[in-house]
């Protein structure tokens, strides 16, 4: 795998900010062409990979926040 790829060890953080960086270069008009295309498809695959993760996160927020609910939702007062 090549520096360029996207590297499924980074963290979130480390990969959002290739994918800024490789958004800056790709705005800079002295970008080749062929480095363009480059550094699109690394670009693409770090925005899959972000995606990827922060549908991961969403799922695990949302079992933790039902799990909470459950866990406090007042139960009906029994009678003594």
């Amino acid at each position: 795998m090549s520096s360029k790829e996207p590297q499924s060890q980074e963290t979130f953080e480390q990969s959002l900010a290739r994918l800024e960086k490789i958004t800056a270069q790709l705005e800079d008009p002295g970008t080749g062409l062929e480095d363009a295309i480059a550094l699109y498809e690394t670009g693409t695959e770090l925005a899959k990979l972000c995606m990827d993760r922060l549908r991961s996160a969403e799922q695990r927020v949302e079992k933790l926040s039902e799990a909470l609910a459950e866990d406090t939702t007042p139960e009906p007062p029994t009678d003594p």
